[in-house]
């Protein structure tokens, strides 16, 4: 075993320490093909933009909680114990709970305040990693489009059709309103025909996130060893070219 695979094998065994902190931490490929970085956070405030966003900042976990969590949805986190755990974390990706020291010292910008939107029913991201087309108060018609095509053409909560009723309009609807922070991506919309939007009260339905058409927990794990995988062949590239 060579010494690398040595530090690899030692990291992938390493366990959180009982008497210090962690903060949980997530690296991936990003939409623009750039290290996309996400951490566990809370509320702590609000901006003065309109509408409002959060403010949040990274907060502790139970790292033994945590990795638990990672471990049901079929993402399993790594613990980063020491500055050889950060630099190997850094070139495999994916989750980890992280020291807080080590947070503190070498990656304080990943643990920083920053400002968030919700994203789905209970997600949070940075703006900054959404399209610019998410931050606009109407889709586009290609995403207007997908969203009907995604909900079979038919309203979500009445189940009507054009090709059934012809006098019959489909609508695509913020699910959080835009007014109050909600975003113009996916997860935040959902196809209602006239008259069941029409007859929203209060507008803002949480219900309604339920009602689209749920990403399986086998697809997300999917989707996320794709996109650790983009990372890892990223930093490859970037290690063969000396950019890192």
């Amino acid at each position: 075993m060579s010494t690398l695979q040595k530090r690899l094998q030692s990291f992938l065994d390493s366990v959180p320490d009982g008497t210090k902190s962690y903060y949980a931490l997530t690296i991936l490929l990003g939409i623009d093909i750039t290290p996309q970085f996400s951490c566990f956070s809370g509320w702590i405030g609000y901006t003065n933009d309109t509408p409002p966003r959060e403010i949040r900042q990274a907060s502790f976990v139970i790292p033994d909680r945590m990795l638990a969590a990672w471990k049901v949805i079929d993402e399993p986190g790594m613990v980063v114990n020491t500055s050889d755990d950060l630099a190997l974390f850094f070139v495999c990706g994916g989750h980890a709970v992280v020291e807080k020291q080590l947070a503190e010292s070498f990656v304080p910008e990943l643990i920083a305040p920053f400002v968030a939107v919700q994203e789905g029913e209970w997600g949070y991201i940075n703006p900054k990693l959404l399209p610019q087309s998410a931050m606009q108060p109407a889709p586009t018609p290609k995403l207007r489009m997908s969203i009907i095509k995604r909900d079979e053409f038919k309203c979500r909560i009445c189940g009507r059709s054009p090709k059934d009723y012809g006098d019959l309009e489909l609508h695509v609807h913020h699910i959080r309103p835009w007014a109050a922070g909600g975003v113009t991506e996916e997860r935040n919309l959902i196809t209602l025909c006239h008259t069941c939007h029409n007859g929203l009260d209060p507008h803002f339905e949480h219900s309604l996130f339920r009602l689209i058409h749920p990403i399986e927990a086998t697809e997300r794990a999917v989707i996320y060893r794709q996109k650790l995988a983009e990372y890892q062949a990223f930093v490859a590239q970037q290690s063969e070219s000396g950019d890192v």
